[in-house]
């Protein structure tokens, strides 16, 4: 990252840690973009991959999806469960968790979760030889299903936690308030949880589900989903290319006994 002729333009991180939201025992982490520069940077020969080897462009290029693609699905997965697992206390703590509308959420939420997983362990359980190199991949069809399942519901996934949490996820107020001599007995007594879940309980749940799903982070994150590690339309073209769609084919010819 020092090397002369490299330039990183940061963004700045998102407030993950601040006064305004409830402490917890795990710190959130932080997340920086930066478009970097290459202006006349010397590269060390050791590190040049390939050098006036064209020819191995495509493949250089489906390997890094077949990794990306795979990775990026698999790595979604404990924080999809995490985000599950959150919507589901947040029912709890407003005493809704046992409304028709809201199991039907949960269900939703659980399909969401589980088939992720499935797909990703479909990749992982059938992996390919790259290139009949002995480099072994995770199945690259199934791999691009997974990311593509994973994308293009994840904004319904986040939109059925936001109906169960309610307003109070936007409006509650602020671990300063909490903190106030004056105003944390009125939050005490009106913004108490259902069940067992004190106030305290209810707000700091609050606090992470804001952001999680209400939060400038939130919105990275759902715009990250679609286009990180590719966008709708690279996995689409992925499946279409690794499908066997001859075989498809093929087997309905001679079920019909066509000859063509």
């Amino acid at each position: 990252m020092n090397t002369k002729g490299i330039t990183q333009i940061c963004r700045p991180n998102f407030r993950y840690e601040d006064t305004y939201h409830f402490p917890t025992p795990r710190p959130k982490r932080g997340h920086i973009e930066a478009l970097v520069i290459f202006d006349n940077v010397r590269v060390p020969k050791e590190r040049v991959f390939m050098l006036r080897e064209w020819q191995f462009a495509q493949y250089v290029a489906y390997a890094f999806a077949a990794f990306h693609r795979y990775t990026a699905v698999t790595y979604k997965i404990p924080i999809i469960e995490y985000m599950t697992g959150l919507g589901m206390i947040a029912a709890e703590a407003n005493g809704v968790q046992k409304a028709s509308h809201v199991r039907e959420q949960f269900i939703n939420m659980i399909k969401y979760t589980e088939t992720t997983k499935a797909l990703a362990k479909a990749a992982l359980m059938d992996p390919e030889n790259f290139g009949e190199t002995g480099l072994f991949v995770a199945n690259r069809l199934s791999s691009n299903m997974a990311k593509l399942f994973f994308a293009s519901n994840f904004h319904e996934f986040v939109r059925d936690i936001q109906d169960i949490c309610g307003g109070l996820l936007v409006t509650q107020p602020t671990y300063q308030d909490w903190e106030h001599a004056e105003l944390k007995p009125y939050l005490e007594r009106y913004l108490g949880g259902a069940g067992k879940y004190t106030a305290e309980e209810r707000l700091k749940l609050m606090s992470m589900l804001h952001h999680l799903v209400a939060s400038d982070f939130a919105g990275w994150h759902e715009v990250c989903t679609i286009h990180a590690e590719g966008s709708f339309a690279a996995q689409k073209m992925m499946m279409m290319a690794e499908a066997p769609i001859e075989m498809y084919k093929e087997q309905a010819k001679k079920i019909v006994g066509l000859s063509v």
